[in-house]
């Protein structure tokens, strides 16, 4: 098989220049004798500009708490613009943009700002439209769905953990009469009233017994599928229920109010479809991106068998600078 290099990995020459350049352009220009007449100092043919040192006032003073254009801060600025410059100036003289770490360090430099910049045009470009959030909520319907819930009340007669026939049955006719009792409660009384605070050993005593809104699906842990089961199959608001014994005690129950289970659009709802959306738009196009950038090379060629059969060392201690 003929192997063509790849594209993404230029020659350090290349880079090398391309380091300079932007140097020369980001940090300072090279002067010739054609330099620029109004640079505040050169160090090497390396020119600070009005521009860079304007720049560089601005981001002291952002990060500053105190006064930042004194005579002392512009001092301090123009004197670390200069040392730059003049390490930049050392650093090309002994070669050190040609060397390959700093070439492969400037090639990911490259990458990441061109990935990130070119990606984000594409990403502020994504534009949901209501139609899609109704057709996303549709198919995903059942994962929006609020589950039916009811609102109780209960008054709990506590079994003592190995309690005998003689004290289960004793209890039992302590919530017997508890549940007469809370049957004669005024029609105002919607819960369980004084008879909780009478008869109950939970702490909803001191509420009416109301223990509030519970699921049926999953199952509250608190009071388990047999208590909350017998919960729901009370039909009317107001209605109380049979008696119900757990190893844990005997319970008397009352249903106070009934949610139905729901799968309505609503705003909350819309912005979590809208931020998903996003989400996996972003996907695509990252994906659409990468496959897009491999096509429009000139020559890629991948010898698989070379990659799958190359011996390594530790996996453990590599780093990413083998890229």
């Amino acid at each position: 098989m003929t192997m063509k290099s790849l594209p993404f990995a230029p020659t350090f020459a290349l880079f090398a220049a391309a380091l300079v350049a932007v140097f020369a352009s980001c940090n300072g220009s090279a002067s010739s004798n054609g330099g620029d007449p109004n640079a505040l100092a050169v160090v090497d043919g390396f020119e600070v500009s009005e521009e860079h040192f304007r720049a560089e006032m601005k981001k002291r003073a952002a990060t500053s708490t105190g006064p930042t254009d004194t005579p002392e801060m512009r001092k301090e600025v123009i004197e670390d613009l200069v040392r730059y410059r003049a390490l930049l100036s050392r650093a090309l003289a002994k070669d050190y943009d040609k060397d390959p770490e700093v070439v492969s360090r400037l090639q990911k430099l490259v990458v990441s700002v061109y990935e990130e910049r070119e990606l984000q045009k594409r990403y502020d470009a994504i534009h949901v439209t209501d139609e899609e959030v109704q057709a996303y909520f549709d198919k995903h319907k059942a994962n929006y769905r609020r589950p039916e819930m009811v609102q109780a009340a209960l008054i709990e007669v506590r079994l003592p953990p190995n309690a005998d026939d003689a004290t289960r049955q004793q209890k039992l006719a302590r919530a017997q009469q508890a549940l007469a009792e809370a049957r004669k409660l005024p029609a105002e009384v919607k819960d369980f009233g004084t008879v909780a605070a009478a008869y109950s050993d939970d702490g909803s005593k001191d509420h009416g017994g109301d223990i509030g809104w519970i699921a049926k699906n999953p199952p509250s842990r608190r009071w388990g599928l047999k208590l909350v089961d017998a919960i729901f199959a009370i039909e009317k608001t107001g209605d109380f229920g049979p008696i119900v014994t757990t190893e844990n005690g005997h319970y008397v129950i009352r249903l106070l109010a009934r949610r139905e289970s729901k799968g309505t659009l609503d705003q909350t709802r819309r912005g979590d479809i809208i931020r998903s959306l996003h989400r996996l738009r972003r996907e695509e196009i990252k994906e659409a991106f990468y496959a897009k950038a491999i096509e429009k090379c000139r020559n890629v060629a991948i010898d698989m068998k070379r990659v799958n059969s190359l011996p390594l060392d530790d996996p453990k201690t590599q780093t990413d600078e083998a890229r």
